[in-house]
């Protein structure tokens, strides 16, 4: 993961929203218990937009993304073998204009429904933050998730 000189770790999270903006995708990777939208390491590009940009170019079984209008943006502190990381994270929306199948963006990959996201995803404001999204209850812009 990225790190830079502050000591902050950055990480993109991709939100794929489904066409039909009932789903977005998830993964799971091995020895988290935890769903997660796809997570980008920025280190890069030093952009997190950026980094989106040049993962989207590495995607060609996606169909064409619309970029959201709302921007989620998190920052935890957490405990690590290592010691203690800081990390930002900003949560991206993009809607598929067209089907995909989550196999060829990542093998542990699934589509779940906005409803059932709960506290299983990270970060747990995921659902609320598609909800609110989804239904236009949620301005559009940044907004900030931490707890």
């Amino acid at each position: 993961m990225s790190t830079l000189s502050s000591g902050v770790q950055r990480i993109a999270l991709v939100v794929l929203l489904s066409w039909d903006s009932r789903t977005v995708l998830l993964d799971r990777h091995t020895g988290e218990t935890g769903w997660w939208p796809m997570r980008l390491d920025v280190s890069r590009t030093g952009s997190y937009m950026g980094t989106v940009r040049r993962w989207l170019r590495q995607q060609p079984a996606l169909p064409e993304v619309c970029l959201g209008y709302v921007t989620g943006y998190l920052a935890m502190t957490e405990d690590t073998a290592a010691g203690t990381v800081e990390r930002g994270y900003r949560v991206v929306i993009l809607k598929l204009t067209g089907s995909a199948d989550a196999e060829l963006l990542s093998p542990s990959a699934r589509w779940c429904p906005i409803e059932q996201l709960g506290r299983a995803a990270f970060p747990q404001e995921l659902g609320v933050l598609m909800e609110g999204y989804v239904n236009g209850w949620i301005p559009d812009g940044p907004i900030n998730l931490d707890g």
